[in-house]
């Protein structure tokens, strides 16, 4: 999958740290260029895109940059 949304990635964690150990591994894959993370107005719904370069697709005002939903989805995986 290229992409999924914040809610997706949060929805299913059965405990709190579950949550929070998710929350800081995507910030430590979009310090390492690895995942872009887009919201496009705010409180608009924020999407998890695989790749570190979606500038061409979205504008470079909308995406910050950021590793792939996977490893974010094996790192809950891990702590289930």
């Amino acid at each position: 999958r290229e992409m999924a949304t914040f809610y997706e990635l949060f929805a299913d964690a059965p405990k709190k740290i579950v949550a929070v150990v998710t929350f800081i591994a995507l910030l430590e894959l979009m310090r390492n260029r690895r995942l872009t993370v887009v919201q496009s107005a705010p409180f608009a719904e924020v999407r998890v895109y695989r790749g570190e370069r979606y500038f061409d697709r979205l504008g470079e005002e909308e995406a910050i940059i950021a590793g792939s939903v996977e490893e974010v989805a094996d790192i809950v995986e891990e702590l289930q």
